[in-house]
């Protein structure tokens, strides 16, 4: 009896300090993401990185977009449901699939457009 509880113990104690590594969506999301190359609708791919294009999205769920230096514009994040979508202060909501976020990588897409971008800083 005592083998099978600490059997018991031991995988429950497992799962539980794994479920606890496992970092959010939304943790991932949080620093300052380089926009690096954007498709448009039309196809043409229009490499960014010389605009000086960032995303900065903090933990209190606020959001950046800095252009060349000035912010362009700014509102609040959510990660929900695979879309990564944007609340601009003029009440206007964009709303991007959230297609590939690993290794400091970020794909967001929409119907016929997509960005990449890349985390410079957390």
């Amino acid at each position: 009896m005592k083998n099978i509880f600490n059997t018991f113990f031991t995988i429950s104690m497992i799962l539980f300090l794994s479920q606890c590594s496992k970092t959010s969506v939304d943790d991932q999301l949080i620093g300052k993401w380089q926009i690096v190359q954007v498709e448009l609708a039309n196809g043409q791919i229009q490499d960014t990185s010389s605009l000086n294009n960032f995303y900065v999205l903090s933990k209190d769920k606020n959001y950046e977009l800095i252009f060349q230096g000035g912010k362009m514009s700014s509102g609040k994040w959510e990660a929900k449901d695979g879309n990564f979508i944007l609340t601009e202060t003029t009440g206007e909501v964009v709303s991007f699939k959230i297609k590939e976020l690993k290794d400091k990588k970020m794909t967001l897409a929409t119907e016929k457009s997509f960005a990449v971008l890349e985390k410079i800083q957390n």
